[in-house]
Order: C-alpha cells, then structure tokens, then sequence
C-alpha cells in the first residue's frame, strides 16, 4: 500500500503539477494601465458587450482570445481563463517532465523541467501539443488511442482557431501533419476535421456570433497576423552573439529531431520534421520580427522545450550534448533575470493567492475594485473629463482602451480599436468607415503617447517611431474632417463629432522620384489640406517571401531634417501632410508636418528587391476644408498626470 502511494506521489502527472504551481506565470491577474493590458482589456469588453468578431472587434485574437489571457476585467470570464490557464500550464510541464524524465531519470528531469518552465513563453500549448504527436509517430498510441488523439487535437483547434490567431493555425497544421504520418490516416483525418469543426462552430454560437461574419472574421483577423512581418518590424540592438545563438540553437533543435526519426520510415519522419518545424518557426517569427534583448532568451527558451519532447527517443549521450547546449543558450540569453524567474518560492505564492482570489467569494470583485482604482489613479482624469467622456459614445486613440473600462465608459471602438495594427488597406478602410457612418462614436479620447516616457523615440499617438498622421491614414483624414477639439491637456485631448467638413479631393500633380529622393511639398490654398498617395512602399515581389520567412525591411517617410516609420501597405492610402493651422488639432497632436520637403524610402536588404534604380509614385491632391466649421478649442488648467 505504501509502495502504490508513492509511487502514484512520484508519478509523472503529480509531479508535473507540483512543478507547475513553482514554475506558475502569472505576476498578477488584476486590470492595469498600459499597451498591452488595454488591448487584452479590450477582448474582455467586447465578450462583455457581445460584439461581433471581424467588423465591430478586429485583432489577433477571436472571441475566445482572452482565454489565453488571465484578468479580472470581466469576473466570470477572467475566472475562465484562469482555469484554461492553469490547464495549459500543467499539460505543458507534464510534457516537458515527461520527456525529461524518461531521457534523464526524475531527479535531473525535475530540474530541466523547471529551467524550461521558468523561461516558458505564451504558446506552450504547442509544446504539449508536439509531445502527444511525437508519441504518436514514435508508436506509443493504440488505434483507439490515435482516434482520440485526432478528435482531441481536432477539438483544441478548433477553440484556438477563435482564440489566438498564432497558436491556432500552427496546431491545426501540426495536426494535419502528423496524422498523415499515421497508417490510419483515411479514419483520423475525417475525425480530426470533424471535430475541428464542430467545435469551431459550437463555440462560435456560444460566443455569440453571427454565421454571417465567418467570413469577415477569416478575412480580417487573416490580415491582422499575416501582416504582422510586414509592417511591425522594429529592431532593438541586440548583442553579438544572438545571431550565433540563433544558429547554433535552430542546428541543435534540427539535429535531435533527425536523430530521433532516424529509425521511422520516411512519411514518419517527414511528419515529425514538419511538426517540429512548425512549432520552432512560429516561435522564430516571435523573436525576429520585433527584436529586443529579452527576445532572443525567449526563443531560445523555446528550443529547449521543444527539444524535450524529442530526448526520449534519442541515444542519452545525444540527448545530454543537445540539452546541455540549449541550456547553455537559454541561460545566457536570460542570465539577466534569472533572479526573478528562478524564485520558485514567489511563483508558488502567487499561484496561492491568484486561486483564492478566483476561488473565494468576494476575492475577484474586490481585485476587480482594487486594480479599477489604480487605473483610475493612474490615468487620474478630472471630473469635468469624466462627465465629458460619458456624456455619449468613446473610442480610446490610439490604443489605450483601459480608460474606457477603469472609468466604465460606453466603449465603441474603431474595428481595428488598437489602431498600431490597422496596417493594410482593408483594415484602415474598415476604421475609416466606421467613422463616415452612423455608427461612428461621439467622442474620441486621444493620447499622447509620449508623456509618459521622456526619453521614447515615439511621436504623440503613434509606436514604434511612427509619423502619427499616417497610423491608419484614412482614418486619420476622416478623424480631421468629421472630429473637432472640445477639450485638451498635455497628456490627452477629447475629440467630439460634428458635421464633415471636407470637400471632394483636388488633384495636384504625380511626381516618380528616387527611393529615398526628398521634393518641394507642393502648395495649397489657405482652407486646403494637402495628401498625398505613394506608390512602391508595399511589400511585394521577393519581399513577400522575405516577410513570410523572416521580416520586411522598414519603410520610412523623411522630412526637413528627421525620419519617421511608416506603415507601406497603407502608404497607398491618403497620407496627411499639410494641414492649416486653423484647421489642425492643437499643441502636440497637431497632424501638420511642418516640413517644406518630403521623401519615402524603402530600406534595402537581402530579398528586398530595392537597388539604385527603384523609383515610387507621388500622387498629391488638395483636401479643401469648410473654414466655418472650426470649433475654438477651450483648454482646461494643466494637470499632469501620475507616471505609470
């Protein structure tokens, strides 16, 4: 009897578990202020609020996206996702335990689990994923069992499919590849696509979608990731070795997969190469697109946990080579913070105190009161902004939706409601149509980014070192035609809806100049706006391939004497460059550019197809604007708000 007891203590699902509550991921499940949290806020509303994925709600993920995303802006579904959390992370360190510890005996398998763990990254279902297919095609599943596996894996595809728009694709790939590799294939492909869609559909009409919007939905939320490469690069100095990490890491992880399907036949491990291949490329755009010093440690903490799927099926001293590099790779990629994400102590009193908040009566709610008053104190708006703000509809520009929730506003955002992400042409068309119709909110609360962080590279209202007035530039133009200014600060100004007061377009000239060639801005009338639409920023031909594999190279817009980002899949688009004064929106958020000159550029490089004879297309026209319609701003007495 003892004997059964501790070996049921020791076995590997226990221990998987005790090692997920040391390594647990979450600091904190309360709303907060900030980029990030407003968006994940944003998903919470619009589940709140019942709004349709793909025209009212567009982003990387459906509406089932915040189960990956623990909070308590909503209580029951912040209490969801808690769960689905919890149940993600177990599997996850079950299946890293479970491969440690058949290659390395459970003492050492503890340990590498909890070194993979702590570094852990937002797609770890794909990782216990790629553990029940590399069994599968390694021969350790029944008949019965890899039915199962296919109406199990079919079914989590199909929720990640509404959920996040990253991890859903890639598992439904990592499906379909493994059991072709499978000699059952002609029964589990029909139950794994089954299920995918049953499940799909069943959640769809649980959320409260309408079958009128799949289309929309694919199509929208389609343009929002795959045009993440393209038009959200942004490269942060990183340090001489991430590129020498990178290979060595990729070769490592390549090694052990081939040496693990070395004994299968050549459909298994095609299978198993691809199933690997697509769990590490994903995890590879995460780290190359946006660069950062902490990214390379992510991606190369990822390699490691993939790697631990594959050791159980490799000779030991391959295994201990191919694992010691990876941890070698993964420490000194994260040797930084290693103090705070080694604290095991603290990992497991957080997950103590999330689960009573979750689990008790009255611990959510008062969470929920206790991080709506932070926010509040934070964003520390007057009550005559307050008043302002509820007395009709609001979108949050240019991302921070957080207000809306901290202050329980009648939130009605712009489709594409952080606006950073509306980066191709139908995307910005969405947003601009929002505003041209009868939906369009009443207010909307514009930040200034830059208040914040006295040393950002930033521009009032824009990420990324972007020219504000082209961050959706159709938008832009109908936000200046049909907003004016009521009232506004340093930090914040407040827009209000009022007739459009934009006539039919003027067409100027076309000018074919230089990559990177700067011209006279040409010159308007006194009640004319001046647009221009550049043609040849897009990324096209070779570069696609570039962006699928890799990332595009940046684009930038170049005035009298500095350099902005701009978005080239929306430069096609009516780009603000001149704008009366009287007509302009006051102080910093001013959309004028305030330059005699201006040049496009696209940034050469390996498959860019850019050389010295790459030439774009200028098309300018004048915006004439209704003189009458200017409504005087009034600016309240300065209040500066709290540092966040």
């Amino acid at each position: 009897m003892l004997d059964r007891a501790k070996a049921i203590a020791l076995s590997t699902p226990l221990l998987g578990a005790f090692l997920a509550v040391l390594t647990w991921p979450l600091g904190g499940i309360a709303p907060a202020p900030g980029l990030d949290p407003s968006w994940v806020a944003g998903l919470y509303m619009a589940v709140d609020r019942g709004m349709d994925a793909g025209t009212e709600i567009v982003f990387t993920y459906g509406p089932l996206g915040f189960l990956g995303l623990p909070n308590l802006s909503e209580i029951w579904p912040g209490r969801i996702a808690f769960a689905w959390t919890a149940l993600v992370h177990l599997a996850f360190c079950i299946a890293l335990l479970w491969g440690s510890r058949r290659a390395f005996g459970s003492i050492a398998g503890c340990a590498i689990t909890v070194f993979a763990a702590v570094n852990s990254f937002g797609d770890s279902i794909l990782v216990a994923a790629a553990a029940l297919g590399a069994a599968a095609l390694m021969g350790e599943w029944s008949l019965r069992a890899r039915m199962a596996l296919a109406v199990g894996s079919g079914a989590l595809s199909g929720m990640q499919l509404l959920g996040s728009l990253r991890a859903g694709p890639t598992l439904v790939a990592m499906g379909v590849v493994v059991l072709l590799g499978l000699p059952d294939r002609r029964r589990t492909l029909p139950a794994f696509g089954g299920a995918a869609v049953l499940t799909f559909m069943v959640f769809w009409l649980i959320t409260g979608q309408p079958l009128g919007n799949l289309d929309e939905y694919a199509i929208h939320t389609g343009e929002v990731v795959s045009g993440y490469s393209a038009s959200m690069v942004f490269i942060e100095p990183g340090t001489w070795w991430d590129v020498p990490g990178f290979i060595v890491g990729i070769l490592t992880l390549a090694g052990l997969c081939l040496a693990a399907g070395w004994r299968l036949d050549s459909v298994r491990r095609t299978s198993l190469a691809l199933m690997i291949a697509a769990v590490a490329f994903l995890m590879f755009k995460h780290a190359v697109v946006r660069t950062s010093p902490g990214s390379s440690g992510l991606f190369l903490a990822s390699l490691l946990a993939i790697a631990l799927v594959l050791v159980p099926y490799v000779r030991r001293s391959v295994a201990i080579v191919a694992v010691l590099v990876l941890v070698c790779l993964t420490y000194v990629g994260n040797k930084d913070i290693f103090g705070i994400r080694f604290d095991l102590q603290r990992h497991a009193e957080d997950f103590v105190a999330q689960t009573k908040i979750v689990a008790l009566p009255g611990r959510a709610e008062d969470e929920q009161q206790r991080g709506r008053e932070e926010m509040q104190a934070a964003y520390a708006l007057t009550p005559r902004e307050i008043a302002l703000l509820r007395s009709g509809t609001v979108h949050m520009a240019p991302y921070e939706a957080g207000i809306a929730w901290a202050y329980d506003l009648d939130w009605d955002p712009l489709p594409v409601f952080q606006q950073y992400t509306a980066y191709t042409e139908n995307l910005d068309r969405l947003n601009a149509a929002k505003l041209e119709g009868e939906s369009a909110p009443e207010l909307i609360f514009w930040e200034n980014t830059t208040v914040f962080d006295p040393a950002t590279i930033n521009y009032p209202g824009a990420i990324d070192a972007r020219w504000p007035a082209f961050e959706s530039p159709d938008q832009m133009v109908e936000m200046l035609c049909r907003y004016r200014v009521v009232i506004w600060r340093e930090e914040w100004a407040v827009l209000r809806r009022a007739p459009d007061r934009c006539g039919p377009e003027r067409h100027l000239e076309t000018v074919v100049t230089p990559n990177g060639g700067r011209l006279p801005i040409p010159a308007t009338r006194a009640d004319e706006a001046l647009v221009v639409r550049v043609e040849g920023l897009e990324v096209s031909g070779i570069e696609r391939l570039r962006s699928l594999l890799f990332r595009a190279t940046n684009r930038h817009v170049l005035f009298r004497d500095t350099l902005w980002n701009v978005v080239g899949d929306t430069a096609s688009d009516r780009l603000l460059l001149r704008v009366p004064r009287w007509a302009d929106y006051p102080g910093k958020f001013a959309l004028d550019s305030g330059s005699p000159t201006v040049g496009f550029e696209r940034v050469p490089g390996f498959l860019t197809g850019v050389d010295e004879d790459t030439e774009l297309t200028l098309r300018f026209s004048a915006l004439p604007l209704d003189a009458s319609a200017v409504w005087p701003p009034q600016r309240p007495a300065q209040k500066r708000r709290v540092q966040r």
